[in-house]
């Protein structure tokens, strides 16, 4: 009996929320799954999981035995790391996820560098514009705009950022430059949505006079790297990190608007609220895989 195998296939189970989806990360047909956790429940007496035709969840055995899969598992990729260390190669998964913008432009192409120059290291990047739970997703590593909420967690700088108004100069030409916040109710805005909230209050401070105003988006989306290309094309403006549009500065397709009126300020802003930074689970032991490519981030953030 392969009992390790069990308890990878019974944990992606849990964290996949159903047979088909995690025999479907493991390369394993549902008939497979089921005849293997049949088996590992008939080796236990008792069961560890409640099944129907729309989702799985634990009983209190399960929720218990679940637990213990998990620490596990994290030991067997410990001895796996201590091994890596002695041969000087890096070895082992690693699981990332990012806002959609900065993932794809920049965390995306060093993390295919570093499985290139790490052939024993296999990566996944997960691209979503929401804060997701690292632990329960097993996450190795987040890269976050803003500071650290959770105690639980380290977080390491990447870079400098803060958010910024911008519209292509196509659009500035036809429509003209705004010089007020109050102007933007004359403009077309494109907003931003996070879990189908519509953040439609844009914040500003001009000489410590703080205000907010409430844009009426003529278009929106969840996707940062959406607004971002809607704004390129003319459409309106936007407000993101100034971290996403840094190459489009650069390059000129896109200019800030009321810098003076900083638009990084909102009312309940903690410290180094706009910041750039790795996150990842507050322990003891870090696998090596991970601070090589938390490394290389800082060093390619550092030249860009």
């Amino acid at each position: 009996m392969d009992k390790l195998g069990d308890i990878e296939l019974f944990v992606n189970v849990v964290k996949n929320k159903g047979l088909a989806a995690a025999g479907k990360k493991l390369g394993m047909s549902p008939a497979t799954v089921t005849s293997r956790l049949n088996r590992l429940e008939s080796g236990y007496g008792v069961r560890l999981l409640t099944r129907t035709t729309r989702k799985v969840s634990l009983t209190e055995e399960g929720s218990e035995y679940y637990q213990h899969c998990l620490k596990i598992l994290q030991e067997v990729n410990r001895a796996d790391e201590s091994l890596s260390n002695k041969t000087g190669q890096l070895q082992g998964s690693l699981k990332v996820t990012a806002t959609v913008d900065i993932g794809k432009q920049m965390i995306a192409p060093v993390l295919a560098e570093f499985v290139a120059d790490n052939p024993g290291v296999t990566a996944h990047l997960h691209l979503v514009d929401h804060v997701v739970n690292i632990v329960e997703g097993s996450y190795d590593l987040a890269i976050r705009f803003g500071g650290l909420a959770d105690n639980r967690m380290v977080a390491r700088k990447l870079a400098d950022n803060r958010r910024v108004l911008f519209a292509s100069p196509a659009y500035l030409e036809k429509f003209g430059w705004p010089q007020h916040p109050d102007d933007l109710l004359k403009h077309k805005c494109i907003g931003m949505a996070r879990d189908d909230l519509a953040l439609n209050s844009w914040h500003f401070d001009h000489k410590g006079v703080k205000s907010t105003l409430q844009i009426a988006p003529i278009i929106s989306s969840n996707d940062g790297s959406q607004v971002r290309e809607w704004v390129i094309q003319g459409y309106g403006i936007a407000l993101k990190s100034l971290c996403d549009i840094k190459t489009d500065l650069e390059a000129g397709r896109l200019v800030t608007l009321l810098d003076d009126h900083n638009p990084d300020y909102w009312s309940d802003r903690i410290d180094n609220a706009s910041d750039l930074f790795a996150v990842y689970p507050s322990k003891n032991y870090l696998p090596l895989r991970v601070k090589k490519f938390i490394d290389l981030l800082q060093l390619r953030f550092s030249k860009s």
